[in-house]
């Protein structure tokens, strides 16, 4: 039942849109016919003045108007002739001839009415029979009629051409759009199972020595992949929540590496609510992991940072491991997780973002994106609770 009251509300407002552009196009018409005849009736008065007549202007509307006024119910059947038969290449050779008997016949009704209102009601006294009255005012308007048809399908012909080039762009663009949400999605769908094959694997490094360790790693894997699932199909979020995923995924690190693991987080208030897709810096804080602390003997330190400045936000990831000296260290940003990150900010920021690998100040790898600096609307950006608890606690119990 819902479902015929949505086809029938369907059907209702297509009914009225359809409405509504044959209101406005009898109106631009009526408009254009009327500013016709009235300009006409204006050079007739010019014309006369300057000959030193006295023309009245009443007289003059009287005959210009009605005559001019007949287009308005000829535009119409012109303009459904005109989109009937349409004049493009293959067609031209049936339709022309279509359109020259329509011209023809338009032409005819426009002479007509023209010479029967100036006769009767103009207050013309003709002498001389219908048939030589009728060809007169033919020699004198025909002309004018003919050109006038082919004005209009013209004009229709050029505005049939815009509207399919406006459409063809907005087509365009959607699949623009479309493919680029595609392209996302499947970044993303990349990133998430090699995220989960790594933790699912230093899981199954601990289950031989520390049991315990290996169930607390699965129990925040379980929190992080829903945490996960609440940002699907979310292209933006804000830092704050994003960095909450973060932390999940360095408590799985932290138990599995114990002491030699050191994670600093250095984020700015201001920086907080600025918009970043979801996602985007757990692949760098795995890089630094994996290639400044794994290799390491002893202790090794990861730093997070979040900055806004002059309408950017600056985010970065060191460590203090060998850094870009290691050939092949960080494949020259060429990872699965670094290249996802690459080609992430180049489809949401084509133009207007950074993505830069270096030497750290403390020997180690830094990497660091700059993005535009956005907000989500007031009323959401501060309502960090929501989020929260949509995410659930920051610590489950433990399960062991």
């Amino acid at each position: 039942m819902a479902e015929q009251d949505d086809g029938l509300q369907h059907r209702a407002g297509g009914g009225s849109g359809r409405l509504s552009r044959r209101l406005k196009t009898s109106a631009v018409i009526v408009g254009v016919w009327t500013l016709i005849s009235l300009l006409a009736a204006s050079q007739s008065y010019i014309a006369s003045r300057s000959l030193g007549d006295e023309p009245q202007w009443g007289a003059l509307l009287s005959q210009q108007l009605p005559a001019y006024l007949v287009w308005i119910l000829l535009t119409p059947l012109v303009l459904f002739v005109a989109r009937r038969y349409t004049l493009e290449r293959g067609s031209l050779g049936l339709h022309v001839p279509v359109h020259v008997l329509a011209a023809a016949a338009c032409g005819l009704l426009y002479v007509f009415a023209w010479m029967q209102w100036s006769w009767r009601v103009g207050g013309y006294r003709v002498d001389v029979s219908t048939s030589d009255v009728f060809w007169a005012f033919f020699r004198a308007r025909f002309n004018v009629a003919f050109l006038i048809y082919w004005a209009i399908v013209g004009v229709e012909h050029a505005m049939s051409n815009y509207r399919r080039y406006r459409d063809g762009e907005v087509e365009a663009s959607r699949a623009r759009a479309e493919l680029a949400r595609t392209q996302l999605r499947a970044l993303k769908m990349q990133l998430q199972p090699h995220f989960l094959f790594n933790t699912l694997h230093a899981a199954a490094s601990l289950m031989d020595d520390d049991v315990r360790a290996a169930r607390r790693v699965l129990a925040r894997l379980s929190e992080l992949l829903r945490a996960t699932l609440e940002s699907e199909g979310v292209q933006e979020q804000p830092l704050e929540a994003e960095l909450d995923i973060l932390r999940r995924y360095v408590e799985i690190e932290e138990i599995r590496f114990g002491d030699r693991l050191a994670v600093e987080w250095e984020v700015e208030e201001a920086a907080a609510y600025a918009l970043v897709p979801p996602f985007l810096m757990q692949p760098l804080v795995e890089n630094a992991i994996r290639h400044g602390v794994e290799p390491a003997a002893e202790c090794g330190s990861v730093c997070v940072q979040a900055r806004r400045a002059d309408g950017r936000l600056t985010l970065a990831v060191e460590d203090d491991g060998p850094g870009l000296s290691l050939e092949g260290s960080t494949n020259g940003g060429t990872g699965i997780g670094l290249r996802n990150t690459r080609a992430r900010l180049a489809q949401l920021y084509p133009e207007d973002h950074r993505f830069q690998l270096a030497e750290s100040a403390h020997g180690g790898l830094r990497v660091e994106i700059e993005i535009p600096y956005r907000r989500e609307p007031v009323g959401e950006a501060n309502d960090v609770s929501d989020t929260e608890q949509a995410m659930g606690p920051r610590q489950a119990p433990d399960p062991g």
